[in-house]
Order: C-alpha cells, then sequence, then structure tokens
C-alpha cells in the first residue's frame, strides 16, 4: 500500500505583503502549476511557502492534545492526487528522460525538472531517498551554471534538508539548514526570503525538545516580519502557534496563552483557515483549563 504524507493546504504570500492563495504550489522562481507539461515561467516576485504535517485534528471537540509543530515549509510544486500519482511520476521522468537526450546537462530545465520529480517523490514516503538523490542533483546543477549562492540553489538545499529530516537525518538536516541560513545572510537576501530557513530550523529543534533554540529561531523569524499587523498572513499565524506550543511544552504556561491568542487573531482576519484555527482553538481550550 502506497503511504502519503500528510499535507495542508498551500500558502502563498508576496513581498509586497499582499497574501495570495493558490491551489497548488509555485516556488520563487516558479509560477503555477496546471498540468504537468506546462511551460515554466521564471519569476521572482513572490516568496511561496508550503508546509506538511504529520500530528493534526480539525476537531476542535476533539480530546487530543495537539503536539506541534509538525509544520515544515518547504518549496514544493507538485501536488499530485493519489490516483493520478503513478501517472505524473511517469510524465515527470519522461519528461526529464527527453531534456537529457536532448539538451546539454547543465542546463536550467534539466534542474528544473530534477526539483520537479524530486518535489512528487518527496509526497511518498516510500520515495523519500529518490526525492534526496533528485534533489541534489538538481542543486548540484545550479551550483554550477547559478552559484551555490543563487536562489534556485538554496532552494533545492532547503528541500534537501527537509528529506534528509523525513528519513530521520536530524543531524545533517540541521547541519544543511544553517547553512543556507548563513549563505543567505551573507548575500543580504530580502529578509523575508530567511523565514521559511528560520522557521524548519525552529521546527526541528522543538522536535527534538530543544525548546530554547526553538524559541530563539521562531522569534528571530517574527523580528524580520516586523509589525504583524502589517504583514498578515497564515505563515505569520502558524509562526505564533508554533512558539505558543514551545511555551507550553516548555512549561511556560503564561506565554503559550498569549502567543495563541494572537494566532487566532490572526486567522480572524483571514479566510480559508479553519483548520488551522480549530487548531488554536483546541490549545487554547486546553491552556485555560491549565491556567483555572
Amino acid at each position: 500500500m502506497r503511504q502519503y504524507c500528510t499535507m495542508k493546504r498551500i500558502i502563498t504570500f508576496s513581498l509586497k505583503y499582499s497574501p495570495r492563495y493558490y491551489g497548488i504550489f509555485s516556488n520563487n522562481y516558479l509560477t503555477n502549476f496546471v498540468n504537468i507539461g506546462n511551460s515554466i515561467n521564471n519569476r521572482l516576485n513572490h516568496f511561496f511557502v508550503q508546509y506538511f504535517n504529520t500530528s493534526r485534528t480539525d476537531d476542535i471537540n476533539s480530546n487530543l492534545l495537539v503536539t506541534s509543530p509538525r509544520d515544515t515549509i518547504i518549496n514544493n510544486k507538485y501536488i499530485l492526487d493519489p490516483e493520478d500519482y503513478d501517472s505524473g511520476i511517469y510524465n515527470l521522468k519522461q519528461t526529464l528522460k527527453i531534456q537529457i537526450m536532448s539538451l546539454p546537462y547543465l542546463s536550467e530545465e534539466i534542474a528544473h525538472s530534477y526539483l520537479n520529480l524530486a518535489m512528487a517523490e518527496h509526497q511518498n514516503i516510500l520515495l523519500l531517498d529518490n526525492a534526496k538523490e533528485h534533489y541534489m542533483a538538481s542543486y548540484n546543477i545550479f551550483c554550477k551554471i547559478k552559484g551555490a549562492q543563487s536562489l534556485e540553489a538554496l532552494n533545492a538545499l532547503t528541500n534537501f534538508a527537509v528529506v534528509l529530516r523525513d528519513l530521520g537525518n536530524i543531524n545533517d538536516s540541521v547541519i544543511v539548514l544553517e547553512k543556507v541560513l548563513a549563505t543567505k545572510k551573507a548575500t543580504n537576501v530580502n529578509p523575508k526570503l530567511l523565514l521559511d530557513t528560520l522557521n524548519n530550523l525552529g521546527v526541528i529543534m522543538h522536535e527534538t525538545k530543544n525548546y530554547e533554540k526553538a524559541l530563539r529561531y521562531y522569534k528571530e523569524a517574527l523580528q524580520l516580519i516586523g509589525d504583524s499587523n502589517n504583514f498578515i498572513c497564515e505563515f505569520v499565524a502558524l509562526l505564533y502557534f508554533n512558539i505558543g506550543c514551545a511555551y507550553r511544552e516548555s512549561g511556560s504556561i503564561s506565554e503559550a496563552f498569549e502567543y495563541m491568542k494572537i494566532s487566532k487573531d490572526i486567522c480572524n482576519k483571514l479566510d480559508n483557515t479553519l483548520e488551522l484555527k480549530n487548531r488554536i482553538q483546541l490549545e487554547l481550550n486546553n491552556l485555560g483549563q491549565t491556567i483555572l
């Protein structure tokens, strides 16, 4: 039986702070995917994120306590439905095969195709090793044609780090993400492009119960965001939620309640956030009982 990673709704937001929501993901050099084989338009005007979760509930009446975060941001383009998965993987492999036969190996087209295949494989936990191999192939090509400090290379490397985490290689995942973060800072990229890396590092520290480091990464991301009233999107709500969870799990209940409340207030200003609001409400209910 094929097993799929549980995926949450995709979020996109503009660098101009204008939230936009799509049914599928595009990363910051790819536009919306409609059908496999559509042309790729290279654009850098938006920062896009997607996050996975392996422990969530939509029922606010559930007695289960959400032990988030299990949410990791990755730059994912292909969201294949289970019934289309085999044909989707086949088409991506065929596209790559044709390109390798007809194009110079060190080309953007082949680098993108390796990346697209890896992102599709990343949906299936039985293909995580394949995804790891193809992320690295994409990264190596981008390094040679764009440079190791290019956003394209760093995006592929970020996804590589995430799949390492999914394979249980936590230490190497952290090393790679810290390398990505240091490179982004050294090249003075737009600060908003640090958010995914900081949250990913925070999530890993959180999952390994290193709450102090997790909070440090989360709060550094918050500092980059600045006034949350001017930067409203579900990612920001998730960030406050993750901080609340870290405080709660480290025993700081009042701080946890404060950040959960802010997260809920942000969600109330947005559409299509029922799932996250339910998770927040469940936490608030449990925190309220603890405070009482």
